[in-house]
């Protein structure tokens, strides 16, 4: 294998047969004196220190593990208007005043029941469950009605098999109003109504509370001004 050689002289680059190796010869280019040095081993030449730590075959570079992002937590959020809402008022028709003409049929019918019951007993039976039948509707028609006031909004509850449920916000009120009849003016009952700037007809409409002014002053002191 041919050593390569570069005159010191003339800076050219000569090809010397391995067997001239350790002497000395003449620049073909100048002339000059050259030594022909002796071949090295390529692995003694390279110390494997000096190599990078990826060509070293004994040492593997080192696995880092790729580094997951956090999970991300989501974050419930509470409606807003609703996280510090308050219940102000909670109100149902009245029963012995607003279902009174139930009261009346449900008496009748158990008194007359009575005097037919030494006459004709099944029908005087049919008569006392029928009487049972129109107070235990009227009753159940109150206590499942209920309307709400709260900081926030009014919520009408209705019904006895089905129940039906409507609200309306404060902020959306366009009409709230107070009807009595005569009757109801007597009895000291009244309907409160109330209407959202949305819809055009009535939304809530609650018969039979006791003090329906009441119930409109409520609603009307927590709309915003």
């Amino acid at each position: 294998m041919p050593i390569r050689v570069v005159c010191s002289s003339c800076k050219r680059g000569i090809n010397a047969p391995e067997k001239y190796a350790g002497k000395s010869a003449k620049c073909p280019g100048c002339g000059a004196s050259i030594t022909i040095p002796m071949p090295e081993p390529v692995a003694a030449a390279l110390d494997v220190n000096d190599l990078p730590s990826s060509a070293r075959q004994d040492t593997p570079p080192a696995f880092t593990p790729p580094v997951s992002p956090p999970p991300i937590t989501a974050t419930p959020q509470s409606s807003p208007g609703r996280r510090d809402e308050q219940t102000l008022l909670e109100d149902s028709p009245d029963f012995v005043r607003g279902e009174i003409v139930a009261i009346i049929i449900a008496g009748f019918l158990f008194f007359a029941g009575l005097g037919i019951l030494l006459v004709v007993p099944p029908l005087g039976v049919a008569m006392f469950v029928l009487g049972g039948l129109v107070l235990g509707v009227a009753h159940l028609r109150c206590t499942t009605t209920k309307l709400t006031v709260t900081t926030v909004r009014t919520v009408f509850r209705f019904g006895i098999l089905s129940k039906t449920t409507r609200e309306v916000r404060h902020s959306d009120v366009r009409l709230l109003e107070v009807s009595q009849s005569i009757i109801q003016r007597l009895l000291g009952l009244g309907t409160v109504k109330v209407a959202s700037a949305a819809h055009g007809s009535i939304e809530i409409e609650c018969r039979g509370l006791l003090h329906p002014e009441r119930v409109r002053d409520v609603i009307d002191e927590s709309r915003p001004h």
